[in-house]
């Protein structure tokens, strides 16, 4: 039986002479199962020379590819302690833009849409170099890019790495929205709202596995000739109450809202002597699905230098870092973790309960 070579399989081709390839291909083709040469880190890394194309589609095409076989042992991560920190944006008024436009030519926010995902990671590459490299716990990766939104991902390490994070995204945004403004167009809702197209950002830390979920789940083309195992690959996901609140607080972010939820809020306010995040308290408003209804405090960090004449209006003023004791007090007892330790993030290791927690709900799969 000839089948063709599947989705799943990757090869990492180093080549150097035609018959060193030929030598590298038919190692890897003898390689069994190819499922497990896939998991040790070579799909989606195919280098092949257009010389020796024809000639690799050749050997693949005589190979056998036994059935995958299931995994040996479970996937998902639940025996350590991870905090992850997250940072999204999405397009403010993209929704209401792509309505505006004529069919009929290449419109703007197609142009904006296709370029924001690299430009806003290159901004923020560019912005975590500064960071040296001994203070590096974790790189940073990209979790979901929905359209008009990206989120990213990283493990903070400690205090000082979660507010570099925090101000380089910021820095990010406000650089890409200052090119989306070079940009901008005439665009008027039926309103006769201006519309403009800005990045809007939101932050959220996550602890896994007792508060929510890392999992690992299909991704990739479908192979029906293998019911088994179906999926080209894999790819890591997250679910769980912080995940939640995380999407919902997006409601209330703006290209000035740099939205935080109140796990940011608290660790920020652990340092008594924090300037760097100028942050506001727009009072609470319920989150659909989350706490069942009940308010949420929304807290934002402003990008914007300098007041706008509705902040004197309102006498809209930043939390004074005096108050950081304060602000600290307050997202504990809203958080809880001032009577259950289980809910606090932790930086370092955390205490034997939370370990305890962990092993008590690993044997409970």
């Amino acid at each position: 039986m000839t089948r063709t070579m599947p989705p799943c399989l990757g090869l990492k081709l180093i080549t150097a002479t035609a018959s060193n390839q030929q030598t590298i291909l038919q190692s890897v083709i003898s390689a069994q199962p190819w499922n497990h040469v896939d998991r040790h880190g070579l799909h989606d890394t195919i280098f092949l020379t257009s010389l020796m194309e024809t000639n690799m589609q050749d050997l693949l095409q005589k190979q056998e590819y036994p059935p995958t076989p299931p995994p040996s042992e479970p996937r998902d991560r639940k025996t350590e302690y991870r905090l992850l920190l997250f940072l999204a944006a999405d397009m403010q008024n993209s929704t209401a833009i792509k309505y505006r436009f004529s069919r009929n030519k290449m419109p703007e926010w197609k142009k904006m849409l296709r370029n924001f995902h690299e430009g806003l990671i290159r901004n923020f590459v560019e912005e975590i170099n500064l960071l040296s490299a001994s203070r590096r716990r974790d790189q940073p990766r990209v979790w979901k890019a929905l359209g008009d939104e990206i989120i990213l991902t990283v493990n903070p390490g400690d205090l000082p790495n979660l507010k570099h994070y925090l101000a380089a995204f910021g820095k990010a945004v406000k650089a890409y929205n200052a090119e989306l403004a070079q940009s901008d167009q005439q665009i008027f809702s039926p309103a006769g709202e201006v519309l403009r197209l800005r990045l809007k950002p939101r932050a959220w830390l996550a602890d896994f596995p007792l508060n929510n979920l890392e999992m690992v789940i299909p991704d990739g083309i479908l192979d029906p000739t293998r019911p088994e195992r179906p999926w080209a690959n894999e790819t890591i996901d997250f679910a769980g109450k912080a995940i939640d609140t995380g999407f919902r607080l997006g409601a209330f972010a703006t290209s000035r809202k740099f939205v935080l939820s109140a796990e940011v809020v608290w660790a920020l306010a652990c340092d008594p002597e924090e300037k760097l995040f100028p942050l506001f308290h727009e009072g609470s408003a319920p989150l659909k699905g989350v706490l069942g209804g009940d308010s949420y405090p929304i807290f934002w960090w402003d990008l914007k230098s300098g007041d706008t004449p509705e902040d004197l209006w309102i006498g809209r003023t930043p939390i004074p870092p005096s108050s950081n004791p304060l602000l600290r007090t307050f997202c504990e007892k809203f958080i809880g973790m001032d009577c259950d330790p289980l809910l606090r993030p932790y930086f370092t290791e955390p205490p034997s309960q939370v370990t305890e927690a962990i092993h008590r709900l690993q044997e409970g799969y």
